[in-house]
């Protein structure tokens, strides 16, 4: 896929998870019934009533609340800052998350650094407003983990979370 593709493609699964109500759950529904997250973007409300877990209201903030701009330029960011950018059900996606259920399978993951999924990972994520203890404990705790060679998997927030993708990337 090139570079323009694949910020065609993300922007439309950015676009389509950026909606409010539609969550892993709801968007793994639409791709499967419409094919891909542009496919469903661009169905109609009537259509999109039609898939379990859609009410007339939330076809409604499919219709009106998606932003083909802002998606757009987060899907070029992700691509200027050079990370990788795993899609569910295509290569290179890690094998351990396809057996959880499907409705917990994160449509897509953004990886920077060295990633060996079969590699013993730890996941720290919590408060976006940490004392400054607690960044300072997560970031050494994420750094010494990493060199260790254990990967950390993060949510990408601020606070917690930010700290551990530091302390992570500066190992």
């Amino acid at each position: 896929m090139t570079n323009s593709d694949l910020k065609k493609h993300l922007a439309d699964i950015i676009g389509l998870l950026s909606i409010p109500g539609i969550g892993r759950g709801r968007y793994h529904r639409l791709v499967k019934e419409f094919g891909s997250a542009q496919a469903a973007l661009k169905a109609s409300r009537s259509k999109l009533e039609k898939v379990s877990g859609i009410s007339r209201a939330l076809a409604d903030e499919v219709k009106t609340k998606y932003d083909p701009e802002s998606a757009r330029q987060m899907a070029a960011r992700v691509i200027q800052l050079g990370w990788t950018v795993r899609l569910f059900a295509e290569d290179g996606f890690p094998r351990r998350l396809t057996n959880i259920p499907e409705a917990d399978i994160p449509p897509v993951l953004f990886t920077q650094g060295d990633t060996d999924f079969e590699a013993p990972a730890i996941a720290i994520v919590g408060t976006r407003h940490p004392t400054e203890q607690g960044k300072i404990f997560t970031y050494n705790l994420a750094k010494a983990l990493a060199e260790a060679g254990i990967t950390v998997v993060s949510g990408m927030a601020d606070g917690v979370d930010a700290a551990a993708h530091k302390g992570a990337l500066d190992a």
